[in-house]
């Protein structure tokens, strides 16, 4: 497997960290301010745990891999951010819907 250009790459953490940080700047509570920094850093272990997880745990679990990934994802969320329950699910489901279109836009779709 070949990885992709460096420049994809780097946009898709940009991405991943412009979602984070917009999505947690607007569901977190008043007094917290969550930084651009940990954004990065909550996206990078997002997608090293993803990974790891479709690697390791797709061959046993099969389908569910994607609500096991959704489950730690919310948990991981949790931790780094320091949100609620349901903070953190929208915010993973924020993630989820961007870096699914992300992926398409850049890496299924067919040009034309």
């Amino acid at each position: 497997m070949t990885l992709p250009p460096l420049t994809t790459i780097l946009t898709m953490y940009a991405v991943a960290t412009g979602l984070l940080w917009i999505a947690a700047r607007l569901l977190a509570p008043e007094d917290r301010k969550i930084s651009v920094l940990r954004c990065f850093g909550t996206a990078f272990a997002l997608t090293f745990l993803g990974n790891a997880a479709r690697k390791f745990l797709a061959p046993s679990a099969g389908p569910w891999t994607v609500l096991i990934l959704l489950a730690v994802y919310v948990l991981i969320v949790m931790g780094l951010f320091r949100l609620s329950f349901w903070r953190s699910l929208l915010v993973t489901l924020i993630y989820y819907a961007g870096v699914g279109a992300f992926y398409y836009f850049f890496f299924m779709r067919t040009s034309q």
